[in-house]
């Protein structure tokens, strides 16, 4: 039998309101059930004496989430809508919401905002425990859970606790929020997450608009926003999430870190005000693989003091577009194929983006070496007249025959190329080589990208081991193209 679900329905049905919220037409009313969706109201201890007299559940103002609480668990399994009315609650546990396809809504922040260290807006959960806790508590058993929606609420988090924590959340929405007073040890405002429990699934395409926070209520530094998979065990990730308007004042690590296992995520209108330490937006896989946390955009990521800035390491094809110019963007280790536009702040020195790749139409010889037969040292190799100015990486080819060989066959040789100034170990960390040499053995060749000092110069050497045998060999090196 099918069922529908319809808030504003009392016994009767139009038929008009029946076709426009179902599949079904009239003639399928034998086989339906008629059922109305469930809502509870919760108003406060300080709520006016109209809106207690509407409400289902009415706080005392003193363990406020135990009404709260109630009216959540009062739903049926299928979800429902909790409104929490103008007031205060004060919150000495977690709020479990623990159902799928539940809306907890407030009535807005008001003029608790940016800056302003009380909060007085007309809906606000604060914090009354004195240990280390979390105000919202979103997780199911089945390991994760969908269809979330919280909005209309400021958080004072009271120096102790987390705002929100949410685990394997999929297809949620949190929105016009603004949360104050968070410490140090609560680690972030906001948590998002991998469920510990059994069956927990990817986070996925969860929401958050609007989001406000001011400083931390210690002067130091959690992050705002974090949102991490997982990489032990079952790996699971946080895919498809968009932020928007998020912004955030005072000393805190960044607005938002990506950690574990974040994919697919964007990010849109990222704000930092009156801040003097930290970053915007910091990216870093968390002591995973780089390959783990990619394709996650970046766009209108604004500061307003020049110390912050744009954080990224341990991650692959990250994007950022319109970046504020008081950005500054610092590209740690293993960072590859960033794209960057419309960018007026300064990236940090010696570290790269890559803008724009030009591939040549024929390639370019660079460096010619015919009937070689000893050892060369390290030597200079300028292609300003194969790149461009502003290159600062050249894609390269060697090219490599033996055409004379006198003795038994045998040895080794390899030609090396390395970005000017470095010093490897051993090898280069660019080369080709041949063993077991042989007279006109085959031409042999590889293509590699290699690092370009500010004078767009490289360094090549010849290294031979003939053994028994005396040889010539013959050598090229070709530009195929370059990147800005």
């Amino acid at each position: 039998m099918g069922k529908i679900a319809h808030a504003d329905i009392g016994t009767s049905l139009t038929r008009a309101e029946f076709e426009a919220n179902t599949t079904h037409t009239i003639g399928d009313v034998a086989n339906l059930q008629i059922v109305r969706s469930a809502t509870y109201v919760v108003a406060a201890s300080d709520s006016t004496a109209a809106s207690k007299a509407q409400a289902d559940y009415v706080c005392d103002g003193t363990a406020d989430d135990v009404q709260i609480q109630a009216a959540i668990d009062a739903l049926p399994a299928g979800g429902g809508k909790i409104i929490l009315l103008e007031g205060t609650y004060k919150i000495d546990a977690p709020v479990n919401i623990n159902k799928r396809y539940v809306e907890l809504s407030g009535m807005g922040t008001g003029g608790g905002w940016l800056g302003v260290t009380s909060l007085l807006g007309p809906i606000i959960l604060e914090w009354t425990n004195v240990a280390l806790g979390t105000i919202l508590n979103i997780d199911h058993a089945d390991g994760y859970i969908d269809g979330i929606k919280v909005s209309g609420f400021a958080f004072d988090c009271a120096g102790v606790a987390r705002a929100m924590t949410g685990y394997s959340v999929i297809h949620g929405l949190f929105e016009n929020l603004f949360i104050s007073d968070v410490p140090t040890a609560a680690s972030q405002a906001i948590y998002l997450g991998i469920s510990a429990n059994p069956g927990y699934a990817d986070s996925h395409g969860v929401t958050f608009r609007n989001v406000r926070g001011n400083n931390p209520t210690d002067g130091r530094t959690p992050e705002f926003i974090e949102i991490e998979g997982r990489n032990v065990a079952v790996i699971r990730h946080v895919t498809k999430c968009s932020f928007h308007d998020i912004e955030r004042v005072g000393d805190w690590n960044s607005t938002i870190k990506v950690n574990k296992r974040a994919q697919t995520c964007k990010f849109h209108q990222v704000s930092a005000v009156g801040s003097l330490v930290g970053d915007v937006v910091v990216v870093d896989a968390g002591g995973g693989n780089k390959s783990t946390v990619y394709d996650n955009v970046f766009e209108h990521i604004i500061a307003s003091n020049p110390t912050l800035g744009i954080s990224l390491a341990n991650c692959i094809r990250q994007t950022f577009r319109d970046v504020g110019h008081e950005i500054d963007v610092a590209i740690g280790a293993n960072v590859d194929n960033y794209y960057i536009e419309h960018v007026d702040g300064e990236i940090e020195a010696s570290r790269w983006i890559s803008q724009r790749t030009i591939w040549k139409d024929a390639s370019e010889q660079a460096l010619e070496q015919l009937n070689q037969n000893a050892d060369t040292d390290w030597a200079d190799l300028d292609l300003t007249a194969f790149t461009s100015g502003i290159a600062k990486f050249a894609i390269v080819q060697i090219v490599i025959n033996t055409d004379a060989v006198t003795g038994v066959a045998g040895g080794w040789l390899y030609v090396g190329l390395r970005k000017n100034g470095t010093t490897p170990v051993y090898f280069p960390v660019y080369n080709i080589s041949m063993e077991a040499v042989s007279a006109g053995q085959t031409y042999r060749s590889v293509s590699f990208i290699i690092g370009l000092d500010s004078g767009q110069e490289v360094e090549w050497r010849l290294q031979i081991n003939p053994d028994d045998a005396s040889w010539q060999v013959d050598f090229w090196i070709y530009v195929l193209g370059y990147l800005e």
